[in-house]
């Protein structure tokens, strides 16, 4: 498959969709062909030279979904295309790209305090990974024949994923021989390696076991520390043998999809701001009629690249009866709640098998179904109702097909919306609220934080009545560092 040059404008849309970190990324990604420092003049001056550049950049920081947006291209098209051009980007700069994209803020505090010897500008200033990389690079501790420091740091502060990455790459032979990377910085000559100390020995690890030794450091000023133990939950897929079998592991820098469905207007700001600070990739729809709400539901669970994300969240913003969401189609008998979970069971969406899926829905029941409130009692394994629904009940808590479910469902009466038109959900604002605290995401799991929830609805007394089923295998910690 081929592309030709794209439009001005769509260069100008794919820019605007970028976050901050994968614009530095592709910035740095691009250093040794380009001296531009705005992504919009190096995409347009990728889209002049070699418009596959375009591609493979987006492959590089993940945005897949940008891909098929924009391009109109699979992540399997692009990675074949990728495959018959010549690339631009090295792949020193790739492994370096896609370090930084496993490395946590607490890693990176670790890997500046071992370092701080070497580099003692650092002093306070904000520090990236990759801005660390180019002060390395000019100081001559790192460069695509000697890699060393970096494998020995990741080894030190326990991220032997990454250093595998280092050691897998040398073992390669990527040493750029015949590539157009080039240290184009003017630097002194590189300090000897027995002049770099390390204030730590390497961590030693056998039979899965770490231990991490603190000696006397080579220079006076620092003294020994025991670093941190990183939880296991928080390193790469490779490391998960080693992982706390109790939580689902979650990578913060790829944390999740959201999808939002809003058919009432008062809350898709605030939650798309929310999700977006927990660094989820946010698809919203507003006042969609139950036919668009199904293909937009079978598009986003027939996605490719779910697969890449840890964790994914349906919020759906309705009027509807007790079993049924109506969305903008009054006059139906709308889309039933069940029907609308089965697009993302194991069979329906294999791309999010063994991985988490939040369901958080508000639906204002319409005049002809009031709300039947149980006294304030959160049902934590589902309905209390009999028939059909202790039987969905069942279902959902003995079928594989639907485990990993978390389905949070309050409904109010619509004349809620009549009595504060314009104001928000008192349900998905506290659900906000709760998630909006870092301390609490880090130390509470998400039954812990909906049970928070629940006690705060409950104790307003106003109408709302919220209903909790879980199929979790495992705790859910939805945290960002």
């Amino acid at each position: 498959m081929s592309i030709h040059c794209v439009s001005s404008a769509t260069l100008l849309q794919i820019e605007e969709e970028l976050e901050a970190e994968e614009r530095d990324m592709i910035l740095f990604a691009c250093r040794d062909i380009t001296t531009q420092t705005n992504v919009r003049e190096l995409l347009c001056e990728l889209n002049e030279k070699f418009v596959h550049g375009i591609v493979e950049v987006l492959r590089l920081v993940k945005r897949f979904d940008l891909l098929k947006k924009y391009l109109h291209m699979t992540k399997i098209e692009a990675e074949q295309m990728i495959m018959k051009q010549k690339r631009i980007v090295s792949d020193y700069s790739s492994l370096l790209v896609d370090i930084n994209g496993d490395l946590e803020e607490e890693d990176l505090k670790s890997f500046l305090f071992l370092l701080k010897n070497q580099l003692r500008n650092i002093g306070n200033i904000k520090k990236t990974f990759l801005s660390l990389v180019i002060d390395l690079e000019k100081n001559n501790l790192i460069s695509p024949e000697n890699l060393d420091l970096l494998e020995r740091s990741f080894q030190t502060i326990h991220r032997v994923d990454l250093k595998n990455k280092i050691h897998k790459f040398k073992q390669k032979g990527h040493t750029e021989n015949g590539s157009h990377y080039i240290n184009k910085i003017a630097v002194p000559p590189p300090i000897p390696r027995n002049q770099v100390s390390f204030p730590f020995k390497p961590v030693n690890v056998q039979n899965g076991h770490k231990e991490s030794i603190p000696v006397q450091e080579t220079s006076p000023i620092i003294q020994p520390i025991q670093l941190r133990h990183v939880p296991a939950a928080s390193r790469a897929p490779q490391l998960q043998a080693e992982a706390n079998d109790d939580r689902y592991p979650v990578r913060p820098k790829a944390l999740g999809f959201c999808l939002i469905i809003d058919c009432v207007g008062n809350d898709l700001a605030m939650l798309k701001e929310i999700f977006k600070q927990l660094n989820f990739v946010v698809r919203d729809e507003t006042y969609r009629g139950i036919e668009e709400v199904k293909a937009i539901l079978q598009d986003v669970a027939n996605m490719e690249h779910l697969k890449q994300y840890d964790i994914f969240i349906c919020v759906l913003i309705s009027r509807g009866n007790a079993d049924s969401l109506f969305f903008m189609d009054e006059c139906s008998p709308g889309l039933s709640l069940d029907k609308i979970r089965n697009f993302f069971t194991g069979r329906s969406c294999p791309n999010l098998v063994g991985k988490p899926k939040l369901f958080f829905i508000q639906n204002y029941i319409t005049n002809d179904c009031e709300v039947q409130h149980d006294g304030g009692s959160l049902e934590a394994d589902g309905p209390t109702d009999s028939g059909a629904g202790q039987e969905r009940r069942r279902s959902i808590a003995n079928t594989p097909n639907e485990a990993d479910i978390f389905w949070s469902h309050c409904k109010a009466a619509e004349r809620q919306l009549q009595r504060l038109s314009g104001s928000s959900s008192l349900y998905l604002r506290t659900l906000t609220d709760l998630l909006s605290n870092p301390k609490r995401r880090k130390h509470q799991d998400i039954q812990e934080i909906h049970t928070e929830l629940n006690k705060i609805i409950y104790s307003k007394q106003n109408g709302y009545s919220v209903l909790l089923q879980h199929t979790l295998t495992k705790k859910l910690f939805i945290y960002a560092a």
